[in-house]
C-alpha cells in the first residue's frame, strides 16, 4: 500500500510493504512514527527535501514549472514566494508534508483532483493521515454515520470528503491543509488551449517518462486511444471476456506497441493477501470492484518492467459530457434525444435528483448540501457544476479514482493525462449541451491521425460517425451488449455474476 502515514505507522503497516521504497521522516519534523512508501522506479533517492528549516517529502509524483518530480526547485520556490507558486503544479498524484521549524506548523498539500486518495482523522489535535481509512479508524473515537452508510449501500461510493466515519475525512483535493483550516490552492483558470489543440498537451505529458517505462491499457473507449494517438509505450494491454468487443478492438491497435497482451480478466488467480489489502484500501469508503486488484498485479508480473501506467480517466466524461446523464429510462431518452440538454435548461438539484433518486430524502439533501459548498462561486453553469462535482467529488473522485489510481498506483506511477490542470480547465469550461450531443468529442478527435478514427468503439460508432446517428447506433449496440452474453465488456459480465450469486 503506496502513500503517506503520518503520525499513524504501524507494524502492519511497515509488514504490508516489503521491498518498496522506504522513507522514515526525521522525529524532529512529526508527533509520532511518520513514513513514505514510494516507487523507486520514480525517485532516483528519497522524496525528501531540507533548507532553511524547512522539510519536505513526498508521496507520489508531480509536474512544476515543466519538470517532473523537481522537488528542490518547488521547496525553494515555496519558502521564497509563498503558496501561491502552487498555481504552477500542472499535474500530479501527490500528497506533499511541509514543516517549518520556525512556526512549528506542519502543512499537507494534496494534489488538485484527490487522485492520490489519502484521510485525515479529524478528531486528533495534530495532523494524522493515512491511504486508508482503516489504519484512522478506532471504533471508541468514531462512530458509523448511518446516513453515509445508507449511500454507500445505494451508490457503492460516498460523496464529497465523507467516509463511513465521523472523524475520517478523504484529504480535500488541491489544498493546503493544517490542522486549523482547509485552503483551496486549485482554481478554475482561464482557457489556455482550444479543444481541437489538447492532443499537444498529451504529447508534452508523454514527454515526461521514457517510452521503455511506459504502458497503456487500451481498450474499445476513445480515452485511451485519444492517450495512444499522442505517445508512445512500449507496452500495452487489454482485458476483457475474450472475443468481446473490448478485446477485439485492443487487438486491432497492438502494433501500435512493442510488446502487447490480451486476455480474459475473470482468468486471473486471486492471492489471499490481496483480499485483505483490497479490504483495507477500501473500508469505510467504497464497494470495490470484484477481480481488478489482482488484474493490476497480473499485469505487472506480465509485463516486470513497465512502471508508468497511463489511464484514460474520466476522459469520455469530459468528452461526451457523460455524468450529466441520469440512469433509467429517463437517461435512455436523453441518449436518444441529447439536444434536450440544448432545449431544456436543466438545473443542477433536477439532475442531481434523478441521478441520486435512490436515495431518501435526508441523504440526498446531505450529498446536494455538499455539491452546493464545493461548487459555490465556481465560474460555471449548472451542467458544467455537476461535472466538475461528480469529477472531484462523486462517481468520478470517490468511486472511479480507486480502480484507475489507487489500485493502479499499488504497482505503476499512474498518469491520467485529462486530469492535468489545462486540460481539465479547456473541457470543464466547455458546453456540456453540446458534449451530449458529441460536438465537443467531434472537436477533440477533428486533428488526429486518421488510423485512429477507422475503428468503431464498443458502442458501435467512430469519431467520424455522423453524430446525428451515434444516439441510435449507441442504442442498438447497448441491446445487444445486455441480450448478446459474447458482446458483452467486463463491466456488464461481473453484474451478471454478480445477479447470478444473489439469486443463488
Amino acid at each position: 500500500m503506496f502513500g503517506f502515514f503520518l503520525n499513524c505507522l504501524d507494524d502492519k503497516a511497515v509488514k504490508l510493504h516489503a521491498g518498496v521504497g522506504y522513507l522514515e521522516i526525521p522525529a524532529q519534523y512529526t508527533t509520532s512514527s511518520s513514513a513514505v512508501f514510494y516507487h523507486e522506479h520514480e525517485w532516483a533517492k528519497k522524496p525528501e527535501y531540507s533548507s532553511l528549516g524547512h522539510y519536505f517529502c513526498v508521496s507520489g509524483w508531480f509536474i512544476y514549472k515543466g519538470s517532473r518530480n523537481n522537488l528542490a526547485q518547488l521547496a525553494e520556490d515555496l519558502i521564497l514566494f509563498g503558496e501561491s507558486v502552487l498555481a504552477e503544479m500542472k499535474m500530479g498524484s501527490f500528497v506533499i508534508y511541509w514543516y517549518n521549524s520556525d512556526t512549528q506548523v506542519p502543512k499537507v498539500i494534496s494534489d488538485p483532483f484527490g487522485l492520490s486518495s489519502h484521510y485525515i482523522d479529524t478528531t486528533c489535535e495534530y495532523l494524522k493521515l493515512s491511504p486508508s481509512a482503516f489504519f484512522l479508524y478506532d471504533e471508541t473515537r468514531h462512530n458509523i454515520n448511518l446516513l453515509h452508510q445508507e449511500i454507500l449501500n445505494h451508490k457503492q461510493h460516498l460523496f464529497g470528503n465523507v467516509t463511513l466515519y465521523d472523524g475520517i475525512v478523504r484529504l480535500d483535493p488541491g489544498c493546503i491543509i493544517d490542522i486549523c483550516k482547509s485552503v483551496k490552492y486549485h482554481q478554475i483558470q482561464p482557457i489556455k488551449h482550444k479543444i481541437e489543440d489538447i492532443g499537444e498537451v498529451f504529447i508534452e505529458i508523454n514527454s515526461y517518462w521514457p517510452q521503455k517505462l511506459k504502458i497503456l491499457p487500451i481498450s474499445s473507449g476513445l480515452d485511451s486511444r485519444f492517450i495512444l494517438a499522442h505517445g508512445q509505450f512500449e507496452y500495452g494491454f487489454t482485458y476483457g471476456p475474450l472475443d468481446s468487443p473490448e478485446i477485439l478492438t485492443g487487438e486491432s491497435y497492438s502494433k501500435e506497441f512493442s510488446h502487447y497482451y490480451s486476455y480474459d480478466f475473470s482468468s486471473v488467480s486471486v492471492h489471499e493477501e490481496e483480499r485483505d489489502i483490497l479490504d483495507m484500501l477500501s473500508t469505510g469508503v467504497l464497494v470495490p470492484i470484484k477481480l481488478l486488484y489482482s488484474n493490476y498485479r497480473h499485469v505487472s508480473d506480465h509485463f516486470s518492467h513497465a512502471k508508468v501506467f497511463f489511464d484514460g480517466y474520466l476522459g469520455d466524461v469530459l468528452q461526451r459530457a457523460t455524468y450529466i446523464n441520469p440512469k433509467g429510462v429517463i437517461g435512455e431518452l436523453f441518449k436518444l434525444f441529447p439536444i434536450c440538454f440544448k432545449l431544456v435548461k436543466f438545473r443542477a438539484k433536477t439532475l442531481l435528483k434523478l441521478k441520486y433518486r435512490s436515495l431518501s430524502s435526508a441523504a440526498f439533501e446531505l450529498v446536494y448540501q455538499d455539491f452546493l459548498a464545493r461548487t459555490h462561486g465556481l465560474p460555471l453553469d449548472d451542467l458544467q457544476k455537476v461535472t466538475y462535482y461528480e469529477f472531484i467529488y462523486a462517481r468520478g473522485g470517490r468511486y472511479t479514482v480507486f480502480g484507475s489510481n489507487v489500485l493502479a498506483a499499488q504497482f505503476f506511477t499512474v498518469v491520467s493525462p485529462f486530469a492535468h490542470i489545462d486540460v481539465f480547465n479547456t473541457f470543464i469550461q466547455q458546453d456540456f449541451s453540446d458534449g451530449a450531443q458529441y460536438k465537443i468529442m467531434r472537436s477533440l478527435w477533428s486533428k488526429v491521425d486518421k488510423r485512429f478514427l477507422t475503428r468503431a468503439v464498443e458502442s458501435g460508432y467512430k469519431p467520424t460517425t455522423p453524430i446525428i446517428l451515434i444516439p441510435f447506433i449507441q442504442l442498438w449496440y447497448r441491446l445487444l451488449f445486455h441480450f448478446i452474453p459474447s458482446r458483452a465488456n467486463y463491466g456488464v459480465k461481473l453484474k451478471r455474476e454478480l445477479k447470478s450469486n444473489d439469486r443463488r
